[in-house]
């Protein structure tokens, strides 16, 4: 290796030292609302996940692996989703996947506990990352008050189902007196192996 093409590495190298040396992680609020991811901070600029934006604006995002292009769309607000709306008990289907919510709840000292059961409609083997900061399940009153469910055990967060394969999750929602819930919104965020991840939209009425 020549001694211009070494000192060419090196500048490089000592570039990009820089600039990461030079930028710094910090939350970020969005109508006096933290995202659930935090941003980055590079040479003055602010970067911040693509999905948490388009959540925090009602939208869906999208990409398509080798496209290059990410795209954002309407979903008609902030407590809605783009994607299949149904009951309590009823499977909702989107293509890729079937859902439901359980209406019998049960009670713990953190609040109500749903019973969220998916089932695998690919043709090949998907993981399901219910830990993700992209998987959200939001109840909302008439008011458009919400209440943001949990997950009630960490263990349960990540599950890669063979096709066709169901799975049960619980989420515990601490719900207070005078809150009473008219829907439901979930983000699930799923990958299949050499795919970009997706974030599945589902909507449940009460």
């Amino acid at each position: 290796m020549n001694l211009r093409r070494l000192a060419s590495i090196l500048t490089v190298i000592g570039v990009a030292t820089l600039v990461f040396a030079q930028s710094k992680w910090i939350s970020v609020m969005m109508d006096g609302k933290p995202l659930s991811s935090k941003g980055l901070v590079v040479g003055g600029q602010l970067y911040v996940p693509a999905a948490d934006v388009a959540r925090a604006l009602g939208m869906s995002v999208s990409y398509k692996q080798g496209s290059g292009t990410a795209s954002l769309a309407s979903t008609g607000g902030a407590n809605q989703a783009n994607g299949p709306e149904g009951k309590l008990d009823e499977w909702l289907f989107n293509g890729k996947t079937r859902l439901r919510v359980l209406s019998s709840t049960e009670s713990s000292s953190d609040g109500t506990v749903y019973t969220l059961e998916v089932k695998n409609a690919e043709k090949v083997a998907k993981d399901y990352n219910f830990q993700s900061n992209s998987t959200k399940l939001t109840m909302y009153d008439s008011s458009d008050h919400e209440v943001i469910g949990t997950l009630q055990n960490r263990d349960d967060g990540f599950k890669t189902l063979p096709a066709a394969s169901p799975y049960k999750v619980k989420w515990v929602f601490p719900i207070k007196d005078g809150f009473t819930p008219v829907r439901m919104v979930i983000y699930i965020h799923t990958q299949i192996s050499g795919d970009s991840p997706v974030d599945e939209a589902f909507r449940i009425k009460f």
